[in-house]
């Protein structure tokens, strides 16, 4: 699904909605949506409005007096949605069998401190359209050391590691997960066409599927 990177509703960028819809999870309500993007409740209710006439969500249930709402399928589908021009299927291809080369470096290589043991295919690739606007995949990692305390102590190391040659992490969280954040870097090789998820990535419940590794 291509969105064009121009549009905005409420002065919010469609781009910033579409990221917004990618990281709901189940439910969601007025107050989250105002929090996640930082705007008013009156503003969050147009941005509501404007989804629910979409259909890219729906109304679940209410708790404590308050209405949630969900992702529906086509939004789910808008969740994955790419402002980048689209590719052909072969050129896809070769983009996936790029990354699964790239999957198996990760995994022999002792530099990187966890390895791949899922890639799963879905979104757009899985149906019959020739041009694609991206290719949606998502990774399953574990760590390398069964040992948590060497493991937990290796990437803290990996981290100050970065900082030194001159990475900036925004938050403590950053910091801690750079081993894996690493690992999503490599693989997607700064490739515009692959769109890399991790497979806990709740947009995959609304999406076909196909593991394709191992």
């Amino acid at each position: 699904m291509y969105i064009d990177p121009k549009l905005e509703v409420e002065k919010i960028s469609i781009l910033k909605i579409r990221d917004f819809c990618k990281k709901v999870g189940d439910l969601f309500g007025l107050d989250y949506i105002c929090l996640r993007l930082k705007i008013t409740k009156p503003k969050a209710r147009k941005i509501i409005n404007y989804l629910l006439d979409e259909c890219y969500i729906e109304p679940a249930d209410s708790y404590d007096n308050k209405q949630y709402w969900k992702l529906s399928n086509k939004g789910g589908t808008f969740a994955l949605s790419s402002s980048a021009k689209p590719i052909l299927r072969s050129t896809a291809e070769r983009k996936v069998k790029e990354l699964l080369e790239r999957v198996k470096i990760v995994n022999i290589d002792e530099y990187y401190l966890y390895k791949v043991t899922k890639v799963i295919l879905f979104g757009s690739f899985l149906t019959h359209v020739e041009r694609l606007n991206d290719v949606d995949l998502a990774i399953e990692l574990k760590k390398k050391n069964p040992d948590r305390k060497i493991q937990s102590q290796l990437e803290i190391q990996r981290a100050i590691e970065a900082e030194q040659k001159g990475r900036r992490f925004s938050t403590l969280l950053d910091k801690l997960c750079w081993a894996e954040t690493e690992v999503q870097l490599f693989l997607k090789s700064k490739s515009r066409a692959i769109s890399l998820h991790l497979a806990s990535d709740p947009v995959l419940g609304l999406a076909d599927k196909k593991v394709i590794y191992p």
